[in-house]
C-alpha cells in the first residue's frame, strides 16, 4: 500500500484550484483539509470550488489558523497573500504544528529581502520544529532565479546576467489581477502605483538578491522601473475583462549593481493576451562571461504560467520532505521533478 503525503490547502482560487487537481491525480498524496478566507467559498465543496463539477465530500473551512492547528499534515501548500508579513502569522502556527510549507508568495522565494526578522523567525520556528519553508513556483521559483543559477554552473566565469520575459496572465486569479491594476485607466494606474496598491511583480529584488547570494557576490543596489500597458482592444480573461484604453499588462524593468557595475538586468511583460500586442510569450537568459550562455524556453508553457506554477509546487513535495529544517531557497534544494 503507498503511504499517502497528507496535504493541507491554504487559499483555493485560480491557483489553489489548479493544484487541487493535479494532487488528486497523486495517489500518493491525500488533501486532508482545504481553507480559504474568502466568504464566498467557504462551506462549498472543495470538488466544486476547484472547477472538478463533481463533490469531493470535503468542504472548504474558514479559520486557516485553527485548520492548521487541528489538522494532521505533512505539508501546507499555500496560495494565498504575496507578502511574507501578510502570510507570517499563518505561516508560523503551520510550522509550530510540524507542517512544511511551500508558498506561491513573490516574497516567500527569498523573504530575507524586505522582511528578515520574519524570515529569521521563521527559519528559527522551522528548525526547531523540524519542519521546511520553501517559496516556489515558475517565476518566482524557476524562470528568473533556479534556471539562470543553475545555468552558471557550466561557466568558468560570470559577468552579467539578463533576462527577457513575456508571460500571458490571462488565466491569473482575482488577487494577481488586482496587483497587477488590470482594467483601470492609465491615470488610475499610474496613482495607484505610487501608492505602492499596484505594479505587478513584486519578486524581482528578491531573485536578484538570491541569486548575488548563490554567486557569492556582495550586496547588490537595485533599482526598478514599471510602467502599464494600455489595450486597444478588448481582451477577455478567467478573472475579468480589459476594456480599450485600459491597462492590460505591465512593463517592468530591475537592475542590480554591485560597485557602479551593473550585473543583472530584468526586463519583463505580464500581459493579458500578449499575442494582441504582437508579442510571443517565453523566456531568454543571456549570460555574459566565460563562456556566453543564451538559454530560450519557451512552448505551451510559457502560456500557462498557472498551471505550470501549480506543477513545480506539487512537484517540489518530495524534495521539500527530504530537506534540512529552516526557510530554504530554492537554489539550496535540488531541482524539483515530475512527481507520477
Amino acid at each position: 500500500m503507498v503511504q499517502q503525503t497528507k496535504v493541507i490547502f491554504c487559499g483555493v482560487g485560480a491557483l489553489g484550484s489548479e493544484m487541487v487537481k493535479l494532487v488528486l491525480e497523486k495517489p500518493n498524496l491525500k488533501i486532508v483539509a482545504a481553507t480559504d478566507v474568502f466568504e464566498k467559498v467557504i462551506g462549498q465543496d472543495l470538488g466544486r470550488v476547484a472547477g472538478l463539477g463533481h463533490d469531493l465530500g470535503m468542504k472548504v473551512l474558514g479559520n486557516p489558523t485553527e485548520v492548521l492547528r487541528t489538522t494532521e499534515a505533512d505539508v501546507v501548500l499555500y496560495a494565498a497573500e504575496a507578502l511574507f508579513s501578510q502570510m507570517f502569522q499563518t505561516v508560523r502556527v503551520a510550522l509550530e504544528s510540524r507542517k512544511n510549507v511551500i508558498s506561491s508568495g513573490d516574497e516567500a522565494c527569498f523573504p530575507w529581502t524586505k522582511s528578515p526578522d520574519l524570515a529569521q523567525r521563521a527559519d528559527e520556528l522551522a528548525k526547531k520544529s523540524g519542519v521546511t519553508f520553501l517559496g516556489t513556483g515558475i517565476n518566482p521559483g524557476f524562470m528568473m532565479d533556479f534556471l539562470p543559477i543553475a545555468l552558471t554552473g557550466i561557466m568558468k566565469r560570470v559577468d552579467k546576467i539578463m533576462i527577457r520575459r513575456v508571460a500571458d496572465t490571462s488565466t491569473c486569479g482575482l488577487n494577481y489581477w488586482q496587483q497587477c491594476g488590470y482594467g483601470r485607466s492609465e491615470d488610475e494606474f499610474n496613482k495607484l502605483l505610487a501608492e505602492g496598491v499596484v505594479g505587478g511583480g513584486i519578486h524581482f529584488r528578491e531573485d536578484m538578491e538570491m541569486t548575488a547570494r548563490a554567486l557569492g557576490w556582495d550586496k547588490i543596489e537595485y533599482k526598478e522601473e514599471k510602467k502599464p500597458l494600455v489595450s486597444k482592444v478588448r481582451r477577455k480573461a478567467l478573472s475579468g475583462v480589459v476594456e480599450p484604453r485600459t491597462v492590460s499588462g505591465v512593463e517592468q524593468g530591475a537592475h542590480g549593481f554591485i560597485e557602479g557595475k551593473e550585473v543583472l538586468t530584468y526586463h519583463y511583460d505580464i500581459i493579458i493576451h500578449p499575442e494582441e500586442d504582437g508579442l510571443e510569450t517565453g523566456t531568454v537568459i543571456t549570460i555574459e562571461g566565460d563562456p556566453g550562455v543564451v538559454c530560450s524556453v519557451t512552448g505551451e508553457q510559457a502560456k500557462q504560467s498557472w498551471s505550470t506554477t501549480a506543477a513545480i509546487l506539487v512537484n517540489s513535495i518530495p524534495r521539500v520532505l527530504a530537506a534540512p529544517p529552516g526557510v530554504l531557497s530554492v537554489y539550496e534544494l535540488p531541482p524539483a521533478r515530475f512527481m507520477r
